[in-house]
């Protein structure tokens, strides 16, 4: 028997994105995942969290920037910056 289960509403919210030259922008946001441009102008994707604990970070495919998705406790997305290449463990 088919389950009918309603639709629910995706709630977006704005973060920051602080870029290594200190300039500012904003990102949406939905939970983990978070969508911004990247200085030079390409749009970018990106999340704090996978599942299995991996860190991870976007690499703008235009002009190489690398960006990190920073958390909260509840593994939500609340800033994106940008990250010295080539990224490093002690960079993410």
């Amino acid at each position: 028997m088919a389950r009918n289960i309603p639709d629910a509403q995706i709630i977006l919210g704005t973060i920051p994105v602080v870029f290594l030259d200190k300039t500012k922008a904003t990102a949406t946001s939905e939970g983990n995942n978070a969508g911004w441009h990247c200085q030079c102008n390409q749009l970018l994707i990106g999340r704090c969290y996978y599942q299995f604990g991996w860190t991870c970070y976007t690499v703008c495919p235009t002009c190489g920037k690398a960006y990190r998705v920073d958390r909260n406790a509840k593994k939500q997305a609340i800033r994106v910056r940008e990250v010295p290449t080539p990224v490093t463990k002690n960079s993410i």
